[in-house]
């Protein structure tokens, strides 16, 4: 019978990595001992469990009944005190060397980074801050193993594990050309007819957009649909029949052609986007990443900020060049 009283983490730690490696030199190099620390560990941990725990084979060490009976319930001892170790650790980011990973389009990056990494790198210097791109079920499975703190995304599924905030509402924006639009307005049969390019950071968000247009009387119509706002001023430019339907911050932030303008509008309520930021309920009391979540809020608030000022329309620069 396994002596509890006598036990120390340690051992634990190192039965469960020898349950799931293996290996004693893997965990060894996993854990930054010895291979000799790590067989010493062993022997201890037989003593006081009455067991071998393990035997050898010709692929690595084999548990024994008795060793896989108690694997899952050394694994929730360590599960359970990870978490009460980090939920009720102050977490000092001045002194904090940790990495951070953030999952976040690219076109939002490039809208949200500045503030970002300015207030990420003058709260916590010596930490690391990285940034990927997941999207859907993935992205889900990468924030329940941990592997993504944060997720930055217009919209995911409905795991109840998952929580979420919102963080931001912008506004959908149409972005036509000079040439087929002069006066600077368009009309709904004028929106119907004309093919339409969308933007999306993510697969997901094609229903939201798809459930606007509809309340909004507008029929999908979207011949391209990119997730790579940086591509579509070329892409009106060349092809002027297209429309673009964008949020009007990002656009404005990446749009640097002038024959290219938001259109005014024709609706008294103009579709919307919400954005969110998602983490894992497992990690919602974790002091770490309570201060990234309103680190990441706070940035967010800026760079809206930023770019509250409307895009111009086409009659005001039609104005300002004279014509």
């Amino acid at each position: 019978m396994l002596k509890w009283q006598h036990i120390n983490m340690s051992g634990l730690v190192v039965l469960d990595l020898l349950i799931r490696r293996r290996n004693t030199k893997v965990v060894a190099e996993e854990l930054g001992i010895s291979q000799s620390a790590v067989s010493q560990s062993l022997t201890r941990m037989r003593q006081l469990c009455d067991d071998v725990l393990f035997t050898r084979g010709s692929r690595g060490l084999i548990p024994t009944e008795y060793t896989l009976a108690i694997a899952g319930p050394v694994a929730k001892i360590l599960t359970d005190f990870e978490a009460l170790n980090t939920e009720f650790s102050p977490f000092n980011a001045e002194w904090a060397t940790q990495t951070f990973t953030i999952n976040i389009p690219p076109p939002a990056f490039s809208f949200i980074g500045p503030h970002l990494v300015r207030e990420f790198r003058a709260q916590a210097p010596n930490c690391r801050l990285r940034t990927v791109y997941l999207d859907g079920s993935e992205l889900e499975y990468k924030l329940e193993l941990g592997e993504i703190d944060l997720a930055l995304d217009g919209r995911l599924g409905t795991n109840r594990s998952i929580k979420r905030k919102r963080v931001s509402t912008t506004k959908i924006i149409i972005i036509g050309h000079r040439t087929r639009f002069p006066t600077g307005t368009i009309s709904l049969d004028e929106i119907n007819s004309a093919p339409h390019i969308a933007w999306l950071a993510s697969r997901l968000q094609m229903a939201d957009l798809n459930s606007e247009a509809s309340a909004m009387n507008i029929r999908p119509n979207a011949s391209i649909v990119t997730s790579d706002i940086s591509a579509i001023p070329a892409l009106i430019e060349m092809n002027p029949e297209f429309v673009a339907f964008v949020p009007d911050f990002t656009f404005q932030s990446t749009v640097s052609f002038p024959n290219l303008f938001e259109l005014a509008p024709v609706f008294p309520h103009p579709p919307k986007f919400d954005g969110y930021m998602y983490w894992h309920a497992s990690k919602s009391k974790r002091a770490s990443l309570i201060w990234l979540r309103k680190i990441v809020e706070k940035s967010v608030a800026r760079a809206v900020e930023d770019f509250e000022k409307p895009y111009p329309l086409i009659n005001e620069c039609l104005a300002r060049d004279g014509l």
